[in-house]
């Protein structure tokens, strides 16, 4: 986290609050990831709640982890933290922590073999290019 956050975090807080009507949904999630990069897990933990969950979900799309793996994984996670933690308790509530991130993805397949990508040009191929092995 940069050394404006805070600043950013507290302008936007005067924002929400001296508007006349309800902040829009945006600015909303927005505010409320700041808070989480603003946020340790636990008095005197180094790592942000938001790093934790980022971290959390990389690992998942990474290895391809099912939910059931990481709602274990956090409800774990959560135990072995100090009792006072804020750590989310299953991989609903991550979910809806970065959902202020909208970030963009796509699922794509890989050959058997790892060699070739199902994406793009090639995605209706029925034998790879590299090995000639069939899908």
């Amino acid at each position: 986290m940069d050394a404006y956050a805070p600043t950013t975090c507290l302008l936007l807080q005067e924002l929400l609050h001296h508007e006349e009507h309800e902040p829009i949904p945006e600015a909303k999630r927005f505010l409320k990831l700041l808070k989480a990069g603003e946020r340790p897990l636990y008095e005197g933990c180094e790592m942000s709640l938001l790093k934790a969950v980022a971290r959390l979900t990389n690992l998942k799309c990474e290895y391809n982890l099912p939910s059931r793996a990481v709602d274990g994984t956090t409800s774990f996670m959560k135990e072995i933290c100090l009792n006072n933690n804020d750590m989310a308790s299953n991989y609903y509530e991550v979910k809806k922590l970065l959902a202020g991130l909208e970030l963009p993805h796509r699922k794509i397949d890989v050959w058997p073999n790892r060699c070739m990508l199902f994406w793009k040009e090639v995605d209706g191929l029925d034998r790879c290019s590299i090995c000639d092995q069939g899908r």
